[in-house]
């Protein structure tokens, strides 16, 4: 091997030397790089995961506090059904079976944050369930003092009221589950909660009573 070659070789190994030297350098920022793309991904995964349980989790609890109203107001509207019979009669009732208040926890708590989830006519009914479930609340309320049954016919009017709200968020409960409802009809769903006809005709002739201003009934 002449001294030219010599030389060439040894300048092609010097070469070599340097890439080798450069790739070493970056290997362990290339690592690092990684495992912090990796740690990043894994981390992105795990907590949309954890999100979409989350969200699952709140999605569910709506929809059975839903169910769960509607089934509490079955007992509710036929408690109020059964008043509305004794008022009618000019009876005072001597107890009632109606509770404090129609709980909405978990509409109140966590219907904003999955309200997406929800087509809009679901939406809207919701809606409405948690804006006449707070009217029948504070109704509830006032008709369970003794002292307002002292006047009948304001009572009556509470009463009625009361049973109207019932059946409006009953209805409202059914189309929220996508179910078929009798809205446009008189007295809404009440084939559904097996009321005496007899309470049933006694509501409406307090309805009728507070349309004419105590002219029928005279309570």
């Amino acid at each position: 091997m002449d001294v030219d070659s010599f030389n060439q070789c040894l300048a092609y190994m010097h070469i070599s030397l340097e890439k080798k030297s450069i790739l070493e350098k970056f290997l362990p920022i290339i690592g690092a790089l990684s495992g912090a793309f990796i740690g990043f991904f894994l981390n992105y995964i795990s907590t949309h995961s954890k999100e979409n349980k989350t969200i699952n989790n709140k999605l569910l609890c709506c929809k059975e506090d839903v169910h769960r109203i509607r089934d509490s107001l079955r007992t509710v509207l036929k408690e109020l059904f059964r008043i509305a019979g004794l008022i009618s009669g000019r009876e005072s009732p001597s107890g009632h079976n109606l509770p404090t208040n129609i709980s909405t926890l978990c509409l109140s708590e966590y219907f904003a944050d999955v309200a997406h989830k929800f087509s809009s006519e679901q939406r809207f009914q919701i809606q409405r369930i948690l804006e006449d479930a707070k009217a029948l609340n504070f109704i509830l309320g006032v008709i369970q003092k003794r002292e307002t049954l002292k006047d009948k016919f304001i009572y009556s009017l509470k009463l009625s009221n009361a049973i109207i709200l019932g059946l409006r968020i009953y209805t409202s409960c059914k189309q929220a589950n996508g179910e078929a409802t009798n809205e446009e009809a008189e007295g809404g769903d009440l084939n559904d909660l097996d009321i005496d006809q007899r309470e049933v005709k006694a509501f409406f002739m307090l309805k009728e009573n507070g349309n004419n201003e105590n002219q029928t009934l005279n309570l």
